[in-house]
């Protein structure tokens, strides 16, 4: 590679948070144990509005938004305006009142209200859910299925969150380091993302070459090919910087690497540094 990296910065001065919290909340439980019994939910009409319910309200103010006869909300959401849904925990039906929200005030009348009901899951309705789902083969129980929902949720946010912490490690490197990036390197780089792009069009019977930037647009999502082709520009830069990176501080590819190498060996390694130093709550 003839790419190198001529100023290091360290990355173990890269901010790390301070704990990754794993552990999974109840009401992500409570909402995947629905599942199980949403076939035989009801819905009734509550005293009092709760967290959950969905109401429908008549607003009145002076900004357009809050100024609707008719206005469906999903209390506690935070969806709609979260200082207006706290306000009507506790309100019934009928009642009107004045709650201040973006700094305006606002009428309020609570027109309806309705909550979903659904049945206490079995371990019947768990062992039904689960069959014939990748994953769930153990799944027999309600404990089962809980234990099945709290692992699945620490995979996901472990994940997420290790690779925030694993990004932001390489943007700070990125940012404070000085890269000698071969332009024949970044060429060839970029030509091989091209590549990519032209055999993805090729299997919409499209073009790559030919395609107008309307037609660039609908393919990538980009404004135009030159805005397309930057970005690939920059990830090639990156992934560049990425190797002379893990050059320097990993050590030299192996012979056998596999494709991506570059890639698995600096997540391994970062990886690996994160969780040595960042309280993993789980």
């Amino acid at each position: 590679m003839r790419s190198k990296i001529t100023k290091l910065a360290d990355y173990r001065q890269a901010a790390l948070p301070r704990e990754i919290d794993l552990r999974c909340p109840q009401e992500v439980v409570e909402k995947k144990l629905r599942l199980l019994t949403k076939g035989g939910k009801t819905t009734v009409t509550p005293e009092t509005v709760e967290k959950g319910d969905v109401v429908t309200l008549a607003l009145e103010s002076t900004l357009p938004r809050f100024n609707r006869p008719a206005v469906p909300v999903n209390v506690g959401s935070g969806m709609y305006n979260p200082e207006l849904e706290d306000a009507l925990v506790g309100r019934k039906v009928g009642e009107t009142f004045t709650v201040e929200a973006e700094n305006v005030p606002v009428r309020v009348t609570v027109k309806s209200a309705s909550r979903t009901l659904y049945p206490a899951p079995t371990d019947e309705a768990a062992a039904a859910y689960a069959k014939g789902r990748d994953g769930m083969e153990d799944v027999k129980t309600v404990a089962d299925y809980v234990e099945y929902v709290k692992k699945d949720y620490q995979e996901d946010r472990r994940l997420s969150e290790m690779g925030k912490a694993v990004n932001g490690v390489l943007e700070f490197v990125f940012a404070n380091s000085e890269f000698d990036l071969d332009e024949g390197e970044l060429q060839a780089a970029l030509d091989r993302e091209l590549d990519f792009a032209r055999r993805d069009a090729a299997e919409g019977k499209m073009d790559y070459d030919t395609m107008s930037d309307e037609e660039i647009r609908r393919f990538t999502g980009m404004d135009s090919r030159a805005d397309f082709e930057e970005m690939l520009r920059r990830g090639c830069r990156d992934e560049l910087k990425r190797y002379a990176w893990a050059q320097a501080v990993i050590g030299p590819e192996p012979e056998d690497a596999e494709e991506g190498w570059v890639y698995s060996a600096t997540w391994d390694f970062l990886e690996k540094y994160v969780t040595e130093n960042v309280t993993i709550i789980d």
